[in-house]
C-alpha cells in the first residue's frame, strides 16, 4: 500500500505484530488525545 508506507515515512503509523497503529506524533498532529491500549 503506497499509502501507508508514505504515513510510516512521515511518522504518522507505526507497524506492529498488531497491525498499524497511529504514533503520538500522529495525534499531536492533528489535535486529538491519544488512545490507550
Amino acid at each position: 500500500m503506497f499509502m501507508s508506507r508514505f504515513l510510516i515515512q512521515k511518522g504518522f503509523i507505526e507497524r506492529t505484530p498488531r497491525g498499524r497503529k497511529a504514533t503520538a506524533y500522529a495525534y499531536e498532529h492533528f489535535g486529538k488525545n491519544e488512545k490507550r491500549d
